[in-house]
């Protein structure tokens, strides 16, 4: 299960990747002041790697 669902959670971090460039474009365009995009990305890595980590620690479980 976990085999298989592994490429589907590196393209969901890919997108989101695009998805947090995408919006911090957008919101540099409606700001007062720029949002940078390294704070975009670090928050976004953030919730990615959280992710992982729990896919990781349910991995563990399920096969522990």
């Amino acid at each position: 299960m976990i085999r298989r669902t592994l490429p589907g959670v590196v393209g969901m971090a890919a997108t989101t990747a695009r998805l947090g460039r995408r919006l911090s474009w957008l919101l540099n365009s409606h700001a007062d002041r720029p949002v940078p995009i390294e704070d975009a990305a670090r928050r976004i890595a953030a919730f990615v790697h959280g992710n992982l980590l729990v896919l990781a620690a349910l991995k563990w479980w399920l096969t522990h």
